[in-house]
């Protein structure tokens, strides 16, 4: 499914409560926007979908983009896309209570010579429910000129998400003129109420940023945080960890015989009937593994 026009859309959902599974969506070549899926006032049902690669280069790109959109999204492969000023793997705006389980998301690619920012899940006045996913920070290139490129995992801007089991990493070592980020906190009254069992990996700018105090380099500084514990940062050691143009045909996020104990056996032990398997659909068993894989 691919859309072209000004604003480009592959799949909207409007007020309705859709299942959306097992799709290949592209969404084309907006000159201005370009969406995967645009969810808008909906409880949509997001299933095991691939979601990314566009052609074009719009402004801002976005895999799923949630506004007023209680979805859950659950099982998919979320690519940001590529683009010259924001590239996003899920943004979720304006009271979105999105559940975001089990998924593998690179935030996007920035367009060389733009300062460009690229972030895997976007959180604004918006308490999702993040567990259980693979996040790579994305590239968004080395800037401009004038002003840096930002990377960053997950941004929560005055809301208080949830925020649990994850991995939260770069593929790529330190570029020039690019601020690498794992958690950014935006404003006041932006903290997750959960910060718990997350392996925040190679994100060497820092790997929380507190905006009343400093940007956390230290994990036992982060695990000082309210509502956080027994977050690690340590490499997952992953089957093919960089992304490169072919996108998800070059990557491999199942972790392997190397991966530490502490992502292996790290993760807590969540409820809920979507949480019961992984991405590939196999059971979880305690101890529970970090990440979208078990």
């Amino acid at each position: 499914m691919e859309g072209v026009g000004l604003d480009s859309i592959g799949i909207f959902t409007n007020n309705g409560s859709a299942l959306i599974t097992a799709n290949v969506v592209s969404w084309g070549q907006g000159s201005n926007s370009a969406t995967g899926i645009f969810n808008s006032g909906s409880t949509p049902r997001i299933v095991g979908n691939t979601i990314g690669g566009t052609p074009g280069l719009p402004n801002a790109s976005y895999g799923i983009y949630n506004n007023a959109a209680n979805a859950v999204i659950l099982r998919n492969s979320i690519d940001g896309g590529l683009g010259c000023v924001a590239v996003t793997g899920i943004d979720n705006e304006a009271g979105s209570i999105a559940q975001i389980y089990d998924n593998i998301i690179h935030a996007g690619v920035g367009q060389s010579g733009d300062s460009v920012i690229s972030t895997g899940i976007w959180n604004v006045s918006s308490s999702a429910t993040i567990q259980c996913n693979t996040i790579d920070i994305g590239n968004p290139g080395t800037g401009s000129t004038t002003a840096g490129s930002v990377a960053i995992g997950v941004t929560v801007s005055t809301c208080s998400p949830v925020i649990d089991d994850n991995i939260v990493f770069s593929d790529h070592g330190i570029i020039f003129n690019q601020t690498q980020y794992g958690i950014v906190e935006q404003g006041a009254s932006s903290s997750p109420n959960e910060l718990r069992n997350n392996d925040i990996y190679n994100c060497p700018d820092a790997l929380y940023v507190q905006s009343t105090t400093a940007n956390l380099t230290a994990i036992s500084a982060v695990n000082s945080l309210p509502g956080s514990g027994n977050n690690v940062s340590t490499n997952p050691s992953f089957k093919q960890m960089t992304w490169t143009a072919a996108g998800w045909t070059t990557t491999d996020w199942h972790l392997t015989s190397s991966t530490p104990a502490a992502v292996t056996q790290g993760g807590e032990t969540l409820s809920g009937t979507d949480l019961g398997v992984d991405r590939d659909g196999i059971a979880r068993t305690v101890p529970w593994s970090i990440g979208a894989y078990q």
